[in-house]
């Protein structure tokens, strides 16, 4: 004989399934709106932006640790690296950032922390001076899945040694060689656009040029991500300036970095030595680079830049 099973059991069933399954489902829901609720806008220009972003770091400041750009097992960016990287893409300069070391917040002053020493490295030793003694703790995460409780000023003080502290990636490189670096690229966007790209022995003094000594500069205290960026810059005589400082420094990349620009037809002022002053195209100028980093230094042997 088959047995019926009366429909209210079903109904009965159906609202014990839902109700198990309700804790699980409500996150997800939460996060995935349908399609009748719009997604909030996205701020347009840096300011709205930048007030975003802070808005956000101050509304989750008490539950956030200073994590960098790949922490825990999967190695992804941590929420306040987020935050603090979108802060130091929209903010504008100095002043932007100085505020966030007045946050009630220790994770608001660690990201203005961040974003000085990234952005703004040659002001960031004297507006980070205050918070160097700073007993607040914190919870810090470079990497992966290690984390320590650290002082405001410990996490200052190894800003300051290495400002890609909370980066994935590049070399460490104190604050000191960031600001140098900063200072030269400066320079360089200083210069009218007729300078020309000059050795160390130019004019009737046998002086260095000024385009060769703040080239020097770069490749003393850049990072090769630095140069290789310098290298795409829209400016002429800052790629050539990132040319000629990779094929000093020579680093893995730097041969094809270099050889990008080997066909290039841009024209550029070129004093090598003495008051030898003429026109060369961009791309004369990688090719003789590569076959010779020393292009810029008379008297020196040789030194091709190796592919690696």
């Amino acid at each position: 004989m088959t047995r019926l099973v009366p429909r209210t059991s079903f109904a009965a069933l159906a609202l014990l399934v839902a109700a198990a399954l309700a804790p699980a489902l409500a996150p997800a829901l939460a996060q995935e709106p349908g399609p009748s609720a719009p997604a909030p806008p996205t701020p347009a220009t840096p300011a709205e932006r930048l007030a975003a972003a802070r808005r956000a770091l101050a509304a989750e400041a008490p539950s956030l640790s200073v994590a960098g750009a790949a922490v825990g097992f999967a190695g992804q960016p941590g929420r306040f690296y987020l935050l603090a990287r979108e802060l130091a893409d929209a903010g504008r300069g100095a002043e932007d950032f100085a505020g966030l070391l007045k946050g009630e917040s220790v994770a608001l002053r660690a990201a203005g922390a961040y974003c000085l020493v990234q952005r703004c490295p040659e002001q960031a030793a004297r507006l980070l001076a205050p918070l160097l003694e700073s007993e607040v703790p914190l919870v810090l995460m470079c990497g992966g899945c290690v984390a320590e409780r650290v002082t405001e000023g410990e996490l200052i003080k190894r800003l300051i040694k290495n400002v890609n502290l909370l980066e994935c990636g590049p070399a460490s490189q104190s604050l000191a060689a960031a600001a140098r670096f900063s200072a030269a690229r400066a320079a360089l966007l200083a210069l009218p656009p007729e300078s020309p790209v000059s050795g160390s022995h130019v004019g009737r003094g046998a002086q260095p040029g000024r385009f060769y000594v703040l080239s020097q500069e770069l490749a003393e205290t850049g990072q090769p991500a630095q140069l290789e960026a310098l290298v795409s810059h829209e400016r002429a005589l800052l790629r050539a300036a990132g040319m000629v400082a990779l094929a000093r420094t020579q680093p893995p990349g730097a041969y094809e970095a270099i050889a990008a620009r080997a066909q290039s037809q841009v024209e550029l002022r070129y004093q090598p030595g003495g008051c030898d002053l003429r026109t060369i195209r961009e791309g004369e100028l990688a090719q003789a680079l590569l076959a010779n980093a020393n292009l810029l230094d008379p008297g020196q042997p040789a030194r091709p830049v190796p592919v690696r």
